[in-house]
């Protein structure tokens, strides 16, 4: 597991988890640009970048995961699902 790091860039941070399935977050300034939780996609903010959005392309997934049927198949294998 993974805790809070500082990038680079003054002002952002990252928080990744995979400890009980897949989590992260990512902040700017004070704003969170992108949350993801791989057991509460409903509870995801913002849009699918860096990372996230290469690994959902090689996937074939064009939008955001937590728009897809949880009992999909793309939902389950590319990673960031784990239910």
């Amino acid at each position: 597991m993974q805790g809070p790091q500082r990038t680079v860039r003054p002002g952002q941070a990252y928080f990744h988890s995979d400890h009980d399935g897949e989590a992260w977050l990512i902040a700017e300034h004070g704003t969170v640009l992108r949350r993801w939780i791989a057991e509460f996609p409903e509870a995801a903010m913002g849009e699918p970048s860096g990372i996230e959005r290469r690994l959902l392309d090689g996937f074939g997934i064009a939008g955001k995961p937590e728009d897809l049927d949880p009992d999909d198949d793309l939902a389950m294998s590319w990673g960031g699902d784990h239910r």
